[in-house]
């Protein structure tokens, strides 16, 4: 079951530049008393058909960050945490989700997780074409 308060989603930027989600998702990690050793949930992402993403030497990269302040300040999550989506020759990257060709994408969230987290997304600038019509969601979803 989907939570609309656990959901953030932004437009992916024009070639050869970055975004970020606007907000954050805050699921309680820097609250004291929250165990750190089972995360019962993950993040799913949705992404629409991107048709002009048909440069396979060149990728759509959606990031997780987290933030040690609160949400005042992100850096990259530790371990790195990626979807990194190449173009495909032709007919572009293809949908990710409900009603998608194939299913939601998981974004597993690391055991250091520091409070709240947003997504950077970074469009390479020879992806092909445009992709900025293309709205990445997240879903936080427990399990």
């Amino acid at each position: 079951m989907l939570d609309a308060s656990l959901h953030l989603e932004a437009p992916l930027p024009p070639g050869g530049q970055t975004n970020f989600t606007p907000g954050c998702l805050d699921i309680g990690v820097d609250i004291p008393t929250f165990s750190d050793q089972w995360r019962q949930g993950r993040l799913a992402v949705f992404i629409p058909a991107l048709p002009n993403a048909t440069n396979a030497s060149a990728s759509i990269v959606l990031t997780l960050q987290d933030s040690a302040d609160g949400g005042v300040t992100f850096a990259n999550a530790v371990p790195l945490t990626q979807i990194v989506l190449p173009g495909v020759a032709v007919n572009g990257i293809p949908s990710y989700g409900p009603g998608g060709t194939n299913p939601e994408l998981d974004m597993a969230l690391p055991p250091g997780l520091r409070g709240p987290f947003r997504l950077s997304q970074f469009v390479d600038a020879n992806i092909g074409g445009d992709c900025s019509s293309g709205l990445i969601e997240y879903w936080w979803k427990n399990e």
